[in-house]
Order: structure tokens, then sequence, then C-alpha cells
């Protein structure tokens, strides 16, 4: 059964790789105005459903690749709202 949990960790591998292009975009541009909040939002909650599951039935790869994913999910989206008032603050000084 440990032998086939191999392709857990490959797949969970991949998925924790397709955020990494998309945090470095952001802090390179300091924007993320084309990221949907509520997109980002499902996908941490389906992340949450899964490390849930990956609990109950003791699925190391789910779990532990998963929760990986979802962190790199939530810094995304701590960047989304740094960086917007980032540009709001910028705004304002423009502006006096």
């Amino acid at each position: 059964m440990s032998s086939i949990r191999i392709f857990g960790w490959i797949g969970g591998s991949v998925a924790v790789m397709y955020n990494i292009p998309q945090i470095y975009k952001n802090y390179s541009s300091k924007s993320c105005n084309d990221i949907s909040q509520l997109s980002l939002a499902m996908r941490i909650l389906s992340a949450i459903f899964y490390i849930i599951h990956g609990v109950v039935i003791d699925d190391p790869p789910l779990l532990w690749m998963t929760s990986v994913a979802c962190i790199q999910m939530l810094f995304i989206w701590i960047q989304i709202l740094y960086y917007e008032k980032s540009k709001q603050q910028n705004a304002d000084t423009i502006q006096i």
C-alpha cells in the first residue's frame, strides 16, 4: 500500500510547485490585480477539506502536500491584501 503513495507524493509535489511562479510574479510586479479573490478563497476551502480528508483516511501525501499548498495560497492572499493596501497608500500620497 505504501508504495502506491509515491503517486500521491509526486502529484502533491507538482501541486506545490504550481503556486511558486504566481508568488514570484506577485512579488516581482508588486501587484495581484489579475487574481480572483473568490477563486482563491474557493481553492483554500477545497484544500482545507482535502487536509481533513487526508487526516481521516490517514494519507500522509495528501495531508502534507495539500497543507503546504494551502499555506502557499494563504501567502498569495496576504500578498493581495498587502499590495492592495500599498497601492492605496501610494494613491493617497500622490493625492496630497
